[in-house]
């Protein structure tokens, strides 16, 4: 228990922290745009607003109190306290993770154009494909060693692995839930904290907290599977960056959404009873991959 409270203590710096982060991180990259003089930085920041720079600001927060929570729980080996082992078919893993993740999904955006529901978009910006595939690499990687890696490994040494998993997937959807409605028409130094309230207005929509936050917490239950069937991050993170790109690439794809479409698909590809059947399918196949591992 008393890991617990340090968890939530860990937390709740992480959120107070990057909400103050924020404000300064938006004010130093239009600095350094108009100091710059480059035209496509400012082009970029005119188009990203402020809950953009309060969601990096929470994950530089996250990342930069992970140590010492780590050291508070006397966690000295990331690796083997937080039950994780050399995997030596790692990359298999990986690409196996990816290409399942990724297949599956654009197979339903594939399912949900023929029915009509999306309509494709004729032209593509292609340059923007270089920085879906960064974007891709560093929200697997750090989310995957923040949730599966550390926090998933630091419950796990207090209680069962099942408990473990389930846990951080409730944990892990409902950060990813949290997602401010609107964006302050001035930032002040406190518009971070400002914003904490607006986060949680998913949370008063039924359909999209039974939509939303189901299928957030499948995918968290399924990094979860993964991590504790091969006690490694590989397979989180090729599932990880599958979704990611693929969430990305139907994104760039699609222009317009048919609105009498839910149950089955929400606003969101991840959302509704067609991306969770997706990825329930998802699960069986990993289920079936990893029957054998330990």
């Amino acid at each position: 228990m008393k890991a617990l409270g340090q968890i939530l203590l860990y937390l709740a710096a992480t959120v107070l922290i990057g909400a103050l982060l924020a404000p300064p991180l938006f004010w130093m990259a239009h600095a350094a745009a108009g100091h710059l003089h480059n035209a496509r930085l400012t082009a970029f920041l005119a188009k990203t607003d402020f809950p953009r720079f309060f969601d990096r600001a929470i994950m530089i927060a996250a990342l930069a109190l992970l140590w010492p929570l780590l050291s508070a729980l006397r966690i000295e080996n990331f690796g083997y306290d937080l039950g994780l082992v050399r995997d030596r078919r790692g990359w298999r893993r990986l690409a196996a993770g990816f290409a399942v993740a990724l297949v599956t999904l654009l197979m339903l955006g594939g399912i949900l154009t023929f029915t009509g529901v999306y309509q494709l978009r004729w032209h593509m910006e292609y340059g923007k494909l270089a920085k879906l595939a960064v974007a891709t690499l560093t929200v697997s990687v750090l989310e995957e060693i923040l949730f599966r890696g550390a926090l998933q490994g630091v419950v796990r040494k207090t209680t069962v692995d099942g408990f473990a998993m389930l846990s951080v997937a409730v944990l892990y959807a409902a950060v990813h839930f949290l997602k401010p409605g609107t964006s302050p028409a001035e930032i002040r130094w406190w518009s971070g904290l400002a914003l904490l309230p607006d986060t949680l207005w998913q949370f008063r929509q039924p359909a999209l907290l039974l939509g939303g936050f189901t299928t957030l917490l499948v995918v968290g239950l399924i990094l979860g599977y993964a991590r504790d069937r091969t006690r490694s991050l590989w397979m989180p993170v090729g599932l990880h960056a599958g979704w990611v790109l693929g969430k990305g690439l139907i994104e760039r794809l699609v222009t317009t959404r048919h609105s009498g479409a839910w149950p089955w698909v929400g606003p969101d590809i991840l959302i509704g009873l067609g991306p969770l059947l997706t990825l329930l399918l998802v699960w069986a196949i990993v289920w079936w991959m990893l029957r054998e591992a330990r």
